[in-house]
Formats: structure tokens, sequence, C-alpha cells
């Protein structure tokens, strides 16, 4: 049972260095060797500070993109409803 919680986590450090390593793949150009050593030099240095940094961002982009959806559509329902004659009753 150890060695199955252990490779989780090992599993879950990899696919978190392997994001990253992507992204600078795709933004730099680089190799995905260096891009994956150079994301692991970031994880070492900054260490759970970044994991915070990068929970906290996820949960504002989420949050930011259900605004803008409720933000757009709201008008958009109501001139459709009071086009079609649709009233509260």
């Amino acid at each position: 049972m150890y060695f199955l919680s252990s490779l989780g986590c090992l599993q879950g450090i990899v696919e978190y260095v392997n994001k990253y390593a992507f992204t600078q793949v795709a933004i730099y150009g680089k190799a995905f060797v260096p891009a994956a050593r150079d994301t692991w030099t970031i994880l070492k240095d900054r260490g759970i500070v970044q994991l915070i940094n990068d929970n906290l961002i996820g949960n504002v982009w989420t949050m930011g993109a259900i605004m803008a959806g409720v933000k757009l559509c709201s008008p958009t329902a109501t001139i459709i409803c009071s086009s079609q004659g649709w009233t509260r009753k």
C-alpha cells in the first residue's frame, strides 16, 4: 500500500513538471529535456510557493471565466426574452 501511495505521489510530481516543461517548449522553443531541467530548477528554488501560486491562479481564472459568462449571457437572455414577448408572471 505504501508503494502505491509513493508511486501516486511521484506520478503527480512528474505530471506537474511535464506541464511546465511543455509550456517552455511551446513558448521558448526549447528541447524537452532542457525545459524539464529548467522547470525542475524553478521548482527547487521556489518550492511550495510556486505550487500555492499555481493553485490560486487556476481558481482566479476559473472564477473569471464563470463571471464573464454570466455577464455576457444575462443581457443576451434578457434581450431575447423581451423580443419574444416572454415576461414574468
